[in-house]
């Protein structure tokens, strides 16, 4: 079952640190990117989280109203997951996505 998050998980990291490098920072802006994935609880939790130092989000921006391609495919592959993605934009941008794997 593993394997069945393996590409929505990667996929979304790969949006997210795209949009990063072609948003972030504008016109060569110095700043940072992380990424992390943990497992907070111990259990089937995990947490994948992108932050950046950059210039952060437009100030109305809604993830839910979002008409870009790369933030639709990161909330069709949130939804693919069956977790939940939360956005906040002080001091850069970060996105979290946490989802559940269930072992059989």
């Amino acid at each position: 079952h593993r394997d069945l998050h393996s590409f929505p998980t990667r996929r979304s990291s790969d949006l997210l640190i795209t949009n990063t490098y072609r948003h972030a920072f504008p016109q060569n802006q110095a700043g940072s990117i992380s990424v992390e994935m943990e497992q907070p609880d111990g259990a089937g939790h995990f947490r994948l989280s992108v932050k950046d130092s950059g210039i952060g989000l437009p100030k109305d921006f809604s993830p839910d109203k979002a008409q870009t391609m790369g933030w639709q495919i990161i909330l069709l592959l949130c939804k693919q997951l069956e977790g939940s993605v939360t956005f906040s934009s002080e001091g850069g941008t970060s996105v979290v996505i946490d989802f559940n794997l269930q072992s059989n």
